[in-house]
């Protein structure tokens, strides 16, 4: 899988120097990224078909997922720049 960052190419399955923590991270944004994923499609699925307050937790919910994907996506590509992985 071949990621973007900071305009760069970032392959996850190689990299200039074998390092268990840029593993470790990519790992973590993978897991953060499925999480929206998921709660993206429930938020997408019962559009207009809960009530409001039903709504507004699945909302809520989708975008604190949305924050952990980009903080761990940030986390690991700030990694990646100061080690050089």
């Amino acid at each position: 899988m071949i990621l973007r960052m900071s305009g760069v190419a970032f392959d996850a399955l190689s990299s200039p120097q074998p390092c268990a923590e840029r593993a470790r991270l990519f790992d973590a944004y993978l897991e953060a990224a499925e999480i929206y994923h998921h709660a993206g499609r429930r938020l997408m699925v019962h559009a207009g078909v809960t009530g409001q307050a039903e709504h507004i937790r699945i909302r809520d919910r989708c975008e604190r997922a949305r924050i952990i994907a980009e903080d761990a996506f940030r986390i690991a590509e700030r990694h990646i720049a100061e080690h050089g992985c």
